[in-house]
């Protein structure tokens, strides 16, 4: 059965399906810690998922979306251009398996509660540009809503 998720922007504009066949995985899950993703999230870590482009859907919004690219850059990051939440990233150098990798956000996601296993973090990517004690991270602040 293949995974199947739908999300939106802040204010619902900009909506997005993600389908995986049965037959296939996302590139890699990962909470990243890079300063790039700290500083557009600000946010001291953020939950990412790769999947190839072509398993990646707007299904509204499209006109509202707007991009920025730093100079010198790989990663154009695709943003709702009504409400600013960051919907998803090209990357336009890194082609893994011959693969056109897009990165979401599970946090946009209808049900994140719900996360698919598929899904979910495997790795902490950039680790080395951690600002949080991870391993004390439960210990230090209560985990919960």
């Amino acid at each position: 059965m293949s995974t199947h998720v739908t999300g939106h922007c802040y204010c619902g504009d900009v909506t997005f399906d993600v389908t995986i066949p049965d037959d296939d995985s996302p590139i890699f899950t990962a909470y990243c810690h890079c300063d790039s993703c700290r500083r557009a999230h600000a946010a001291p870590l953020y939950q990412v998922v790769c999947v190839d482009k072509t398993q990646f859907t707007l299904t509204s919004g499209a006109e509202l979306v707007r991009s920025y690219r730093r100079p010198g850059a790989s990663i154009e990051r695709r943003f709702c251009g009504q409400c600013g939440s960051r919907v998803y990233n090209d990357h336009l150098a890194w082609k893994p398996n011959g693969k056109t990798p897009l990165t979401f956000f599970p946090a946009l996601l209808q049900n994140p509660g719900d996360l698919p296993s598929s899904l979910r973090p495997a790795k902490n990517a950039n680790a080395g540009e951690c600002m949080l004690d991870a391993e004390r991270l439960a210990e230090v602040l209560p985990c919960g809503s």
